[in-house]
């Protein structure tokens, strides 16, 4: 659940520093996009990945492009950076200080009331809902989540799970 609760505290963080006509949005492998394209992403490592078990050490990572040097704007239509996007007043420090303080409220609602409220909050984010979805092992459309944030694609008469924990990247 920490890539969902991560990600809504950087959309909220974002949301609450960027201008009002700013779109923030997210994807279930954990890319970050902004007014619909690409601007940066979460990644999740842990000790291993099993569903069952809680896992000894978990590390969330979050890379955002401020400023692309040498990008030019709408030379990647599907790539974009903060100061494309009307952004550029937004200070990283002060983005990443209140990532960490809207992500603890997260973690915090996520530790008192469980999973159904991260659920909710995440599933109104999540880019590509009802879309079809090709590349990366998923091929069909996107049908949304279970209630373990496991991504419903639906190929044909069949609809199959990918699990979150399928996204977690091991110790190196």
């Amino acid at each position: 659940a920490m890539l969902p609760v991560c990600g809504i505290g950087f959309q909220n963080a974002l949301g609450a520093l960027a201008p009002p006509e700013v779109a923030v949005a997210l994807t279930w492998d954990g890319r970050i996009r902004v007014n619909g394209a690409t601007c940066g992403g979460l990644r999740v490592a842990a000790s291993g990945r099993d569903e069952t078990a809680v896992p000894d050490w978990l590390v969330v990572g979050l890379e955002v492009a401020v400023r692309r040097d040498g990008a030019e704007p709408g030379e990647m239509p599907e790539a974009t950076d903060l100061f494309e996007e009307g952004c550029g007043a937004v200070c990283p420090e002060r983005l990443l200080e209140a990532w960490a303080r809207h992500m603890l409220v997260w973690l915090h609602r996520w530790s008192e009331e469980g999973a159904a409220p991260v659920h909710r909050e995440w599933t109104g984010m999540l880019a590509g809902l009802g879309e079809d979805v090709a590349g990366g092992g998923k091929e069909g459309r996107f049908l949304g989540v279970d209630e373990r944030f496991g991504m419903l694609i639906r190929e044909g008469a069949t609809t199959r799970l990918l699990p979150l924990t399928d996204l977690l990247e091991g110790a190196r």
